[in-house]
C-alpha cells in the first residue's frame, strides 16, 4: 500500500507541473515528465546509489521503472 501511496502523491505533484508547463499533448506531457524525472528521481536516486556503493546496473533498474511510470502519467495528464 505504501508504493499506491507514494505514486499517488507523485502523480498528484506531476499533474501540476504538466499544468504549469500548459501541456496539452500527450508528447509535450512525456516531455514534462522526462524533466522531472531526469531532475528528480533520476539525479536524487543516483545520489543515493552512488553513495551507497550499489552498482550502476541496479541504479539503471530502479530508475528505468520510475520513468516509464512518470512517462506514462505526464502524457495521459497531458492529454485528460
Amino acid at each position: 500500500i505504501g508504493s499506491l501511496v507514494a505514486s499517488l502523491i507523485m502523480i498528484f505533484v506531476l499533474a501540476h507541473f504538466v499544468e504549469l508547463a500548459e501541456a496539452s499533448t500527450f508528447g509535450h506531457g512525456l516531455t514534462t515528465a522526462f524533466w522531472c524525472w531526469f531532475g528528480f528521481v533520476a539525479a536524487i536516486s543516483g545520489m543515493h546509489a552512488f553513495f551507497q556503493g550499489n552498482p550502476l546496473k541496479m541504479y539503471f533498474i530502479d530508475i528505468g521503472y520510475s520513468l516509464v511510470g512518470m512517462l506514462l502519467a505526464g502524457g495521459i495528464l497531458a492529454i485528460w
